[in-house]
């Protein structure tokens, strides 16, 4: 059984390590992952998603391929590269633009019933969507942290820095869900599809996220939380 946790960039994300993840598991990193405070699910990342052609983020992640900080396998994102936007002058930009970048949203439209969510804003998010993409690939174990729903006053696992804060757009960093960006009900109807269309996933809570313990008791079990017996 193929098995991913996929890392949400949430401050709860700081407080668990590779350690506490199944043994064996690929890793699904996405955005910002690169500015957290160590590497604690480890420096080899199987999967990274983003969705949005940002060039603050690019280039960020040009400066992760050159020094190595960390072993990226896969890059899922909408955009070509082609019309990847960057920022920085003098940059080596060849360590990201020399990849084969996956088309995630392309992957999910296998689902029209799924795929209907990213037609309009707002869009669930990256780590929903990554999460969409695995159980359409076929994966039935799915583990989960970091994916906080933006639930408290703290919005990432990080501290932005002043280049990122003055890039971006404040709501960014705000609490709570981007406004017309994303919201918690669609992520939460999105995932709800997603366990509708494939019974058989099992997703292991491992923050004991309250939000996914509570589509658990609407879905029979097939969340699991870390400290659940059956984990």
């Amino acid at each position: 059984m193929k098995k991913v946790a996929i890392i949400g960039n949430g401050p709860s994300a700081s407080q668990y390590s590779l350690s506490d993840l199944p043994g064996g598991c690929e890793i699904a990193r996405c955005n910002f992952f690169f500015l957290e405070r160590e590497a604690r699910f480890g420096n080899k990342v199987n999967h990274y998603f983003w969705s949005l052609n940002n060039p603050t983020l690019h280039d960020g992640l040009v400066e992760v391929l050159n020094n190595k900080k960390y072993s990226i396998q896969k890059f899922y994102s909408p955009v070509p590269a082609r019309q990847f936007k960057f920022e920085q002058k003098g940059i080596l930009r060849h360590q990201l633009l020399n990849r084969l970048v996956f088309d995630h949203w392309k992957r999910i439209s296998r689902n029209p019933e799924i795929s209907r969510y990213l037609m309009s804003r707002p869009f669930p998010t990256t780590g929903m969507q990554a999460l969409a993409m695995f159980a359409i690939e076929g994966y039935r174990d799915i583990s989960v942290v970091g994916i906080d729903f933006y639930q408290t006053n703290v919005r990432y696992n990080y501290d932005p820095p002043a280049e990122l804060l003055k890039a971006m757009d404040p709501k960014h960093f705000q609490a709570g869900y981007e406004k017309g960006a994303h919201s918690l009900d669609i992520d939460t109807s999105f995932l709800l599809t997603i366990l509708e269309n494939y019974p058989r996933i099992r997703i292991r809570n491992i923050a004991n996220n309250h939000i996914f313990n509570e589509l658990a008791s609407r879905r029979r079990g097939r969340i699991v939380s870390y400290d659940n017996p059956a984990y």
